[in-house]
């Protein structure tokens, strides 16, 4: 199948001057959540803060997962972008406070990657949109699970759930870059319909990431963390590679 030309949005390109001052804003943020984050993992170790913490814990990821579910919801009706920043906001709360809760101290590096990603990947968003963000979803949460693995595989949930995470991941952004090729670049479910992509959009670079990311995945599961410690460069490779093609494309 031949790759149409693509048609690569950019805030920046676009002229959103806005991108200059929310892309440093997130990676400040960014920063500050991190530090947060170390400083409460400091005092959640001792005894007075494991006491004090972990009963606050359950209740604020209670809380913020009902708020995630009520954010979403009016994400999908209304569509708009305040709803989307609530919803991802919330969602990373719950998990943080979930995590927290149920292994203490266990999940800490599984709770740094994730809030890198997230932030990440919202910067990405702002300087080139959805098909690159995706791309990005995929390989560089391929990268962080190969990390992940490469410190042992073992069945065990520490293992066992980053890889279902991932593989739920590519599959569907594999499904939905095919969906959105048939929509024009738009998802379509019924009478709902989302413009994520431009009408040319081709799915075939997502497509193989899916497949390949999938394929990796069962190569470090079946040889071991040795393979998977040399994979987690192949992504950063990928990764930097994609990084250099999408801003050639962007217009």
């Amino acid at each position: 199948m031949k790759r149409k030309s693509p048609h690569v949005t950019s805030a920046a390109a676009g002229g959103d001057e806005s991108v200059i001052y929310k892309v440093p804003a997130a990676l400040a943020l960014l920063i500050l959540v991190l530090t947060a984050l170390r400083r409460l993992h400091h005092y959640y170790a001792t005894l007075d803060g494991f006491t004090t913490l972990r009963p606050l814990l359950r209740v604020a990821a209670i809380s913020f997962a009902v708020l995630f579910a009520i954010s979403l919801v009016g994400l999908l009706l209304t569509r708009r972008r305040l709803f989307g920043y609530c919803t991802a906001c919330f969602g990373l709360l719950a998990a943080t406070c979930a995590l927290l809760y149920v292994g203490w101290l266990e999940y800490t590096l599984q709770i740094y990657l994730m809030h890198v990603l997230v932030y990440v990947l919202y910067m990405i968003w702002q300087l080139y949109r959805m098909e690159f963000t995706l791309f990005s979803l995929m390989t560089v949460f391929a990268g962080m699970v190969f990390y992940l693995l490469s410190r042992g595989i073992h069945a065990n949930v520490r293992t066992i759930l980053p890889c279902v995470l991932l593989a739920a991941v590519l599959l569907v952004c594999g499904a939905l870059a095919l969906l959105c090729e048939r929509g024009k670049g738009a998802l379509r479910l019924g009478t709902f319909r989302l413009v994520l992509f431009p009408a040319s959009f081709s799915p075939v670079i997502l497509c193989f990431t899916c497949v390949l990311w999938l394929l990796v995945l069962l190569a470090c599961l079946v040889f071991g963390p040795t393979c998977a410690f040399y994979c987690m460069f192949a992504a950063i490779a990928l990764e930097l590679v994609g990084a250099v093609y999408y801003t050639f494309q962007l217009k």
